[in-house]
This record gives structure tokens, sequence and C-alpha cells, in this order.
């Protein structure tokens, strides 16, 4: 027997009602874990889990901080995303303004951004860095009574673009810094595979000089260092490389049966072995250092490196704790 039309109505707007109790809203300050003293403004909905009493956050996220005092030099930042259960999905894209923040001698200011994309709280799909940065000397006019600027030097460009799988880098990865005042580029282009391990070249170049490594499984064959300048090139074999890609293979193959073996440390003492870790120390200064603008603001909603359950390099070097 069906029910009549306005019991029906009447269960849909008592479903709506309990939903709309259970998920609820958040807008006022947030306490940023890593800058004391400051609060930036948020925005997003949640529910509260009823055995911890946690906020569990659910659905769209956003950040707006202004720094004071201390934190001038931080000007504006902005986070904007999603949450599911808690962790980032999706979309995320954050931009930061330096305003004046002294490195050394020198004054810098600019913008960074951030877009990337998660799947339950690691990086998964595509990832793009860029930031555009001037500098500036500071000195005291004591007739003026004030601290007073040079003129902002000729812009500093970095560009990353790169690829996530379950937290890691893979496929191609490519980075550009270009320093217009001191007339400097550099670039770095690499492959990676599904384990984030190095595979075919590995290509750096900048300033006249040329460096290629050549990667099988993540062990580096051969490198070959050119000056594009007087045309001299140097060659060096990794004497090594059979004896480690053994390795290599052994390991595939015991993975074969034993579908959760770990056998990663062995695997990262071959990886990093003399000059062929050059190039592994390369991406963690770009990708690890330069872009993890989450890390700094630290919002949360990322698992920890040992929950982690694809334990390949970049799973730590991207998060710092190499």
């Amino acid at each position: 027997m069906k029910k009549p039309l306005y019991q029906t109505i009447l269960l849909v707007l008592l479903s709506a009602s309990l939903f709309g109790q259970s998920q609820k809203s958040y807008s006022g300050p947030f306490q940023l874990e890593n800058i004391v003293d400051q609060n930036a403004i948020a925005k997003y909905t949640y529910q509260d889990d009823p055995k911890t009493f946690e906020r569990i956050k659910n659905g769209l996220f956003s950040l707006v901080f202004k720094g004071t005092g201390n934190y001038a030099f931080l000007g504006n930042a902005t986070v904007n995303g999603i949450y599911k259960d808690n962790l980032k999905s999706g979309k995320w894209v954050i931009k930061i303004e330096y305003n004046n923040m002294k490195i050394g001698d020198l004054y810098v200011s600019g913008t960074c951004n951030l877009s990337c994309s998660y799947k339950q709280g690691l990086m998964d799909g595509s990832f793009t860095f860029t930031s555009l940065l001037t500098s500036r000397t500071r000195s005291y006019d004591y007739k003026l009574k004030q601290y007073i600027y040079s003129k902002p030097s000729l812009p500093e460009t970095k560009k990353i673009v790169a690829n996530f799988k379950d937290g890691v880098v893979v496929g191609s990865y490519n980075y550009n810094y270009s320093d217009q005042a001191n007339k400097s580029a550099y670039s770095v282009s690499a492959s990676l595979d599904t384990n984030s391990i190095l595979i075919d070249k590995y290509v750096e170049s900048g300033d006249g000089q040329e460096r290629i490594i050549e990667y099988k499984n993540g062990f580096w064959i051969r490198i070959i260092n050119k000056n594009l300048q007087t045309g001299k090139v140097e060659i060096k074999l990794n004497d090594n490389f059979t004896k480690e890609d053994a390795v290599y293979s052994d390991y595939l193959k015991a993975k074969i049966t034993q579908p959760n073996l770990d056998a990663y440390n062995d695997f990262k003492i071959g990886v990093y072995n003399g000059a062929g870790d050059a190039a592994y120390d390369r991406l963690n200064e770009t990708i690890g250092k330069n872009s993890d603008l989450f890390c700094f603001l630290s919002i949360g909603g990322d698992l920890t490196a040992e929950n982690i359950k694809n334990n390949g390099l970049w799973a730590f070097m991207t998060r710092g704790t190499r």
C-alpha cells in the first residue's frame, strides 16, 4: 500500500532537518599551528564525531590570512579546497603574497601559487607551483629618520609542473628557474615510475652546463656532463650498476608472492650511491622545500608519513621527513 503524499513529504522534510542538524557551519578565527599569536579567518562545514567529539570537516574549506606585526612579511594568504571525512580531497589552491620578507640582507616581495589535487589526504593528480619574487636592500636614512628601500630587482621566477599518484610523484617532472637580475636560468626534467623511482633520463641544464643522468629502476647507469660553451664532454660510468640492478630484480620477484613486502630500505641504499643521488637531492630541493606551502600553513587534513601505505621515496621527501 502506497503512503499518502503528505506522509512522504513529511519524511523528506524530517530527513532534511536531521541532516541539517548533523552538518554544521563554521565561520571565524582559525589558529594556524606554525604561526603564533595570529588568526586567519576560515569557513567550512563539518560534523561532530559522537565518540571523540572531534570536528570532521566535510565540504568546501576557505581561509584568508593577513599577517601583522612579526608576520607582516606574509602579506595575504588564501587557501581554498575540499575536505572529505577530514582529509583533503579534489582540487586545492593556495596563494601567498610576501611583503618585504627578510632573507639575509635582502627583503623579498612577490607571490607564490600552488594548485594541486588530493585523494583521501594524499596528493593525487596534477601539481603546479609558480612563484614570482623581487628583492630589495634596506638602509636607514638618518636625515629622514626612517628606513628606505632600494629599487626592486628584476624578478626571480620558478615553475614546477608534476603529477602525483597516491602521494608520490610519478610520470614527468619539470622545473624551471629564472633569475633575471643575474641573467641566470636553470631547468630540470625527469621521468619517474609508479613507485616514484627515476627511470630513463634526468636532465638539468643552465648557465652553459648540462648534466644528463641515465637511470634504470632508480639506479644510475652513466652521467654525461656537457660544457655547452666549449663543447667539452665528460662521461662517468656506474661500475656497480649490474649488482645494484639485481637487488631490484630480486625485490620484484619476491613482490609476486609477498605483495606487502617492504624492501625499500635495501632499495634506497642502491639509489643513493655516489654522484647518482644528485638527481634525488635536486628533486627533493625543488619540490620538497620550495613548494610545500600546505606544510607551512599546516591547516590539517593530511595523512602522516607513518600512515602512508605507499612506501615510495617521494611519500617522505615531499613532507620534509626524508
